[in-house]
């Protein structure tokens, strides 16, 4: 596996069958009409303390729900 790294600060992010694993946020947006970005794919991945920096900055926080695991 490659190596997975923040987009915004730059760290390691371990994933995958590694011990002391941990999860980050995957941010994909194709640009479209109306977009100065128009045609482009973005592509990102920030560890989840630089999502909690994010998150701490927007006057708006996004909606939180519980996700309940089936078995």
């Amino acid at each position: 596996m490659s190596e997975i790294r923040c987009n915004r600060c730059g760290r390691i992010i371990v994933f995958g069958d590694m011990h002391n694993k941990e999860d980050y946020v995957l941010i994909q947006k194709e640009w479209g009409y109306f977009s100065r970005k128009d045609g482009r794919k973005y592509t990102l991945r920030m560890c989840e303390d630089c999502y909690d920096r994010l998150v701490n900055e927007c006057v708006i926080p996004p909606r939180i729900d519980d996700v309940t695991e089936y078995a």
